[in-house]
């Protein structure tokens, strides 16, 4: 990515870093709890910062759509996507495994063979147990990467909101099922986004709103991915929506520039690492501080600047440069030669 576009998009980058840090927040203060009890309960909780995920949901729909738009080929699409996930991803799974094998929580250790299946990020369509569970994110995420490279390939990136329109209309037929006993397998619901599309819709319509303009019928679309937010889940999770829609058309509009500071930035720069680090070695960590001891102010911070540090050195040492040393060596390649002669179809237009 030039510096031209890193800059463009810093705002999502601050974005990034406020999402993973309140849902890290959400994870010490309240999931812990739930899951395990605290010895002395935190005197401040963040229950709501389980919307963070949402959060990066839309900004995933919004960047992803972005990325294929402007790849030469879906191979260059996967190629980057591989290149931006893997490395890193692999990393941290060793990590977190390593880490539970040593401080292990009740439930969370995993086999050898179990951690080796996390390696290719589909234990979920494997049904294998996940090393952490905020893995259940990717599944989530690699849905939407093949129904975007769907579009891609049948040349309908252009027509994307039509194909919106019905599967919206899909989402809220489901959910009727549901609600009158009819219910769908998980695996099916993930794989055709009918639990969380919307919120990666509502990323792609603001995508389309910056780079086409503001039209009524995008207006509708989102007001009604807002609404499937609420049919689907509940109002909290309309209001989630709600909130990140505020804050995607000041992003749209060039009035979020304030939030480009450098904390959230440098938060947002380790944001994947930081997500996929910090639950299950971070209760680690509290587990062992509270047997210990410790005060509530103590083991949240701990654990918070343990997986920060981890984090960043994550990022330094193998995400950023397994990714150029990836993307350098596909540039060149024979095999990229051979794939991608066939030009990107349109991606925007009627």
């Amino acid at each position: 990515m030039n510096t031209k576009q890193t800059d463009r998009l810093q705002e999502l980058d601050a974005l990034r870093g406020i999402a993973a840090f309140i849902v890290m927040c959400f994870h010490y203060t309240t999931q812990y709890g739930d899951e395990f009890g605290h010895v002395v309960a935190p005197a401040v909780t963040l229950p709501w910062g389980r919307y963070g995920v949402q959060l990066f949901f839309v900004i995933s729909g919004f960047v992803i759509f972005l990325t294929l738009a402007r790849s030469a080929s879906l191979w260059d699409f996967v190629a980057n996507r591989f290149s931006r996930l893997y490395p890193p991803y692999w990393v941290c799974v060793g990590i977190t495994f390593a880490v539970l094998s040593i401080a292990p929580l009740p439930g969370l250790k995993r086999t050898p063979f179990e951690a080796l299946v996390n390696l290719t990020m589909v234990q979920y369509w494997l049904q294998t147990p996940e090393v952490d569970s905020v893995y259940w994110t990717l599944a989530v995420e690699l849905a939407f990467y093949a129904f975007v490279s769907g579009l891609y390939i049948i040349g309908w990136l252009s027509k994307v909101e039509r194909w919106m329109t019905l599967w919206l209309a899909l989402i809220f037929l489901v959910r009727w099922g549901d609600l009158h006993g009819i219910h769908i397998s998980p695996l099916i619901r993930t794989a055709a986004l009918l639990d969380h599309g919307h919120f990666f819709f509502a990323g792609v319509l603001f995508y389309r709103m910056k780079s086409d303009g503001f039209t009524l019928p995008r207006w509708l679309l989102l007001t009604t991915c807002i609404t499937a937010a609420w049919y689907v889940r509940d109002l909290p999770h309309a209001l989630a929506l709600s909130v990140a829609s505020i804050l995607f058309l000041a992003f749209i509009t060039g009035r979020l520039r304030w939030i480009v500071v450098t904390p959230l930035v440098f938060l947002g720069d380790i944001s994947y690492p930081l997500y996929l680090l910090h639950q299950n070695i971070g209760f680690a960590i509290i587990s062992r501080m509270e047997k210990a001891g410790f005060t509530a102010e103590a083991w949240l911070l701990v654990p918070a600047a343990s997986v920060l540090l981890l984090s960043m050195c994550v990022n330094r040492l193998v995400e950023k440069p397994a990714r150029r040393w990836l993307r350098e060596k596909w540039k060149t390649s024979t095999i990229r030669a051979r794939l991608t002669s066939r030009p990107a179809p349109p991606a925007t237009g009627a």
